[in-house]
């Protein structure tokens, strides 16, 4: 489902306010919120972002957001983000790839690569190599095109990555294996990461 959610086309109306959420951690606890849902506050607070960003520009495989150039120093290339567009529906989940100054004084362009229109996410298990037990952690789903599940992607914090480890992950009453393979993508605090997955007997 989140596959063919993923690949629907963004048909947003420019020029509007939405709410963004910067960085790993602050997207795992506000933007999948249900007390956020219904709401087009964003976040931001902790880095010091203070004024409403605006949507400019649109399409299938990106964002423009219009943000005020004393907020928008505080957001780099290789940011991780969530925005969402409308209330009431999922963030969309990107990665800041430019900073340009718009046509209008005081202006930034962030543009932003939409890694997902559908991200999931989830509570899941690691474990630590070190004890050789299991550790409450958290992840962020991205469902790929491919039919098998090949393109299929999870985000972990940096602090969680580990090439080759195991993590668990229960989804629709079954649970999952996951080995963390090569990292796709990567930036401050977070990485994207291939996996193998097999279903626990």
């Amino acid at each position: 489902a989140a596959r063919k959610q993923r690949n629907k086309r963004l048909a947003i109306g420019v020029n509007s306010a939405v709410g963004v959420f910067f960085g790993f951690d602050e997207i795992c606890r506000m933007a999948f919120s249900p007390d956020k849902l219904h709401s087009l506050a964003g976040g931001g607070a902790e880095i010091g972002i203070r004024n409403a960003i605006q949507l400019i520009d649109i399409s299938d495989g990106g964002l423009g957001l219009d943000m005020v150039d004393e907020d928008a120093r505080k957001v780099h290339v290789d940011d991780l983000i969530a925005v969402r567009l409308e209330k009431g529906r999922p963030c969309v989940l990107g990665v800041v790839v430019r900073k340009s100054n718009l046509q209008k004084p005081t202006a930034t362009l962030i543009g932003v690569k939409v890694l997902s229109k559908a991200p999931i996410y989830t509570a899941m298990d690691r474990v630590d190599e070190p004890t050789n037990t299991w550790q409450l952690t958290e992840g962020i789903l991205l469902a790929g095109t491919a039919d098998d599940g090949f393109a299929d992607s999870v985000i972990v914090s940096d602090r969680t990555y580990i090439a080759n480890s195991l993590m668990a992950v229960a989804m629709e009453n079954r649970t999952f294996e996951l080995q963390l393979r090569r990292v796709r993508q990567q930036g401050p605090g977070w990485r994207m990461a291939a996996f193998d997955a097999a279903a626990v007997v």
